[in-house]
């Protein structure tokens, strides 16, 4: 073949395919993609609305945690108001027992002496 004629002549490279020239499997392959593309934006809607459900749980959940949390909070500002004021009331209870126990080592002077003085008071007479 002549270089000439093989490019004046349309060849089996060139030409069309047989698909474009009929227009009815063209529709099908069209109506085709878009029954696939309809049921995967169908499939997605349906993750998405799955998606939304568990987010919306997730909210809901955190809801009740932060509900849960600030209770929480609460008691342990109560638990250390009463810790505080245990703490004074054991310091100034360990003060007055400090005190006592100073009074009370005077005290049993006191007590021996009494029981001295009666003791003479008993022997002067007999």
């Amino acid at each position: 073949m002549n270089k000439k004629s093989s490019m004046d002549q349309p060849s089996n490279m060139y030409s069309t395919n047989s698909w474009m020239d009929d227009n009815e499997p063209s529709e099908t392959v069209i109506h085709d993609y878009d029954q696939v593309k309809q049921r995967l934006i169908r499939e997605q809607d349906a993750g998405l609305d799955t998606l939304g459900e568990i987010i919306s749980r997730q909210k809901a959940m955190a809801h009740g945690i932060c509900t849960e949390i600030d209770l929480h909070n609460e008691i342990l500002d109560d638990i250390g108001d009463a810790m505080d004021a245990n703490n004074d009331r054991l310091v100034r209870n360990s003060r007055n027992i400090a005190v006592i126990s100073r009074k009370d080592g005077s005290c049993c002077y006191w007590l021996i002496i009494f029981l001295l003085f009666i003791a003479i008071v008993v022997l002067s007479t007999i």
